[in-house]
């Protein structure tokens, strides 16, 4: 990932909180699970299969108490936060890299050029650079799923809560800026809970 400039750092931050706090709120949404069908009434004859034993479950899934699963979660989604806002960010316009409150409060057609709240229909047009790897990450982690939710869907809310933040005369910092990523991911495992950060897609990263 190319270095962020010192004059767009502090945006870079609030970007990536704003990012941060999407992923953990998607991940955190419990997924939707397939209805079991209903067992039948009827006894097997006597001429039936007895059924196979069940296989001993070995894995270490979070689900059977690995102790590290949520901690390792974590470093991977702050990992992941970085790569995505990193990428993301630097595909903005310029303007948007250095924007204060000040200078989007007598700007006007900036304000209207960036009419708030976003929609996923203005993304391809306000990132026309995005590196489509970005896309697939968030594919392949489960985050976006075409063609219900895509990557415009997904960004739209995040940049819509960016440009609220710096719009607003008291815009604070996000509480670790510039205290390394050992402050970062420990606010990331805070907010992280008990979630849990879904196992890339083979389908979604073979596209």
């Amino acid at each position: 990932m190319t270095a962020i400039p010192d004059d767009q750092q502090r945006n870079y931050e609030i970007f990536r909180d704003c990012l941060s706090t999407a992923l953990i709120e998607k991940i955190s949404q419990p997924q939707s699970k397939p209805k079991r069908k209903p067992r039948s009434s009827r006894k097997p004859s006597s001429a039936s299969a007895p059924p196979a034993p069940a296989t001993p479950h070995t894995t270490t899934s979070p689900e059977n108490g690995d102790a590290d699963a949520h901690l390792s979660n974590a470093d991977d989604l702050a990992e992941f936060a970085d790569y995505i806002a990193a990428e993301t960010f630097q595909a903005l316009p310029n303007e948007l890299k250095t924007l204060d409150h000040h200078a989007y409060a007598k700007n006007t057609a900036l304000q209207a050029r960036y009419a708030l709240p976003l929609t996923g229909a203005a993304i391809p047009s306000l990132l026309p650079a995005l590196d489509p790897a970005v896309a697939d990450s968030l594919a392949a982690y489960g985050v976006t799923r075409e063609p219900a939710q895509g990557v415009d869907e997904f960004l739209a809310p995040v940049l819509t809560s960016y440009l609220t933040t710096l719009s607003t005369a008291a815009a604070a910092a996000p509480r670790h800026q510039g205290r390394g990523r050992g402050a970062r991911l420990r606010a990331v495992r805070a907010r992280l809970g008990a979630a849990e950060l879904p196992s890339p897609d083979p389908a979604a990263r073979a596209r």
